[in-house]
């Protein structure tokens, strides 16, 4: 039986309701709290495994950018980078830290998890944490639509929770009910759909990050 305060927890609209506060945010989006210079700095070390993609001549795209972290950790190696969530209030805390930290290379949109924002083509589009939480059918309609944000010779780094995640330390706080878990062949699959090869696959502990290029 489905304990009722993780469904609570889980659900949609507590989900947004954690960003009317930095605080709220931040624990919600890390899983603890974090002062703004730390959460800002944190992402740097987050992104590190990233950096070989990055250059200052390069913009990027991230879908599902809650409050920041990821660009802001990244926004002194790259010329623009464009963050878009569904959550209004997380692009709300975005543009704040992005003010406070002189980060004017990267700006926040939200959307309204149909319509996508109308920005340029990037040269690198990526998803952290995002897809654990999506419907399936909906993972691969996103990743055909970031599909189309990318450049000719652009990548795409997409995180997806395995299989390997199930039962475990990482989905205890929720339970396994409110996560979607991946095999290699399905996500060999959609990408496949969506006119992507992998490049690369960078394997962690509990999901896989899925380096793409267009086929």
């Amino acid at each position: 039986m489905r304990n009722p305060i993780k469904g609570v927890l889980s659900s949609k609209f507590v989900w947004r309701l954690t960003g009317l506060s930095y605080t709220t945010a931040v624990i919600a989006t890390n899983g603890s709290y974090l002062s703004k210079m730390r959460y800002v700095n944190i992402g740097k070390e987050e992104m590190k495994i990233f950096f070989s993609y990055l250059n200052k001549d390069k913009t990027v795209l991230e879908f599902g950018c809650g409050p920041g972290k990821n660009l802001f950790g990244i926004a002194n190696l790259v010329r623009m980078g464009y963050g878009i969530d569904i959550n209004a209030l997380y692009i709300r805390l975005a543009e704040k830290l992005a003010k406070k930290y002189n980060f004017n290379n990267l700006k926040f949109l939200k959307y309204d998890g149909f319509n996508f924002p109308d920005i340029p083509n990037v040269d690198l589009v990526f998803e952290k944490g995002v897809f654990e939480r999506i419907d399936k059918t909906l993972v691969k309609s996103y990743i055909e639509k970031l599909r189309g944000y990318l450049t000719e010779n652009g990548v795409m780094i997409l995180y997806f929770l395995m299989e390997k995640a199930r039962a475990t330390e990482f989905t205890r706080r929720l339970g396994d009910q409110a996560y979607f878990f991946w095999e290699h062949d399905e996500i060999q699959q959609v990408l496949k759909g969506a006119g992507l090869k992998i490049k690369e696959v960078i394997v962690g502990k509990y999901s896989d990050y899925y380096v793409c290029e267009p086929a």
